[in-house]
């Protein structure tokens, strides 16, 4: 089976609980045909079994993910993220995430005095800046917000609030 002429046996996904990947299957009805490999995995956790796939990824789409942390979180999320691309020129990270105007730090809803970090097209660089000096790489950020995906009131809401959908491509120099 092939999307956009990627052989799914090339395609690599990982979650930390494995419901969140049955869902997919039973959403999309094809458990016995995607041929992908899943990784049950704890990003944070260095000796999990993404381990196996450090250094060999060409390219990572991160979806709704980085704006689950707080900025410091973000930061050790981005490295372990440069540690699974393939060390060379042009790999590539692309997403999306939560993004706010006036970018900075947000309670989390679903956990009571837990801080999230939403980012703006300026912060979100200057955390890859910061990711690079660390990390001795180089990279090079492109982002933008845009309206958020949802409609009506709850998009009157979010949008009055400031919160917008930040999509990004980061690419290795």
């Amino acid at each position: 089976m092939e999307f956009d002429g990627a052989p799914a046996s090339n395609l690599y996904g990982s979650d930390l609980r494995p419901d969140f990947i049955e869902l997919g299957y039973e959403l999309f009805l094809d458990k016995h045909k995607f041929g992908a490999t899943f990784v049950l995995a704890d990003v944070f956790d260095p000796n999990s079994d993404l381990k196996q796939l450090d250094g060999t990824i060409d390219i990572i789409h991160a979806a709704s993910f980085f704006h689950l942390f707080d900025r410091d979180t973000q930061i050790k999320l981005a490295k372990r993220v440069i540690a699974l691309l393939k060390p060379q020129k042009d790999s590539l990270l692309f997403g999306r995430q939560v993004g706010k105007v006036e970018a900075g730090e947000t309670p989390a809803n679903s956990q009571p005095g837990r801080l999230l970090f939403r980012h703006n097209v300026e912060t979100w660089a200057e955390l890859w800046k910061q990711i690079g000096r660390e990390t001795g790489t180089e990279w090079q950020v492109d982002s933008e917000l845009i309206p958020t995906w949802t409609s009506g009131l709850v998009k009157e809401r979010l949008e009055a609030e400031g919160i917008r959908q930040h999509r990004f491509t980061i690419r290795r120099l």
